[in-house]
């Protein structure tokens, strides 16, 4: 991801932002560094053994998420995945309507 890309993500107060193709690893460090503020880039085995999915953390960690993605096969899996967290993401198909629904609140 370019610098001038960066500065735009953190102008618009995202939590976090991840490039294509998103890994599972890099997926779960980005989660538990908002969640809990673990270090993103901690090792392995640093990392404390987390249940696959908690269903209450919604509850726990009340966020609005905004799952951005152009293939319909990623958004459908990353929305499962939420919605097994306990979210209930909504979906854009592409940076320009992302931003539109980013600006709807």
């Amino acid at each position: 991801m370019s610098e001038d890309r960066k500065k735009e993500i953190e102008s618009l107060r995202f939590a976090a932002a991840l490039s294509k193709p998103i890994k599972p690893s890099p997926l779960l460090n980005t989660l538990l560094s908002i969640f809990v503020g673990t270090p993103a880039r901690s090792t392995r085995a640093d990392q404390p053994k987390a249940p696959a999915f908690d269903g209450s953390m919604a509850n726990t960690f009340p966020l609005q998420i905004l799952l951005v993605d152009d293939n319909a096969t990623n958004r459908k899996l990353g929305s499962k995945v939420l919605e097994r967290l306990g979210y209930k993401p909504d979906l854009a198909i592409d940076g320009q309507s992302a931003i539109a629904a980013y600006s709807q609140g």
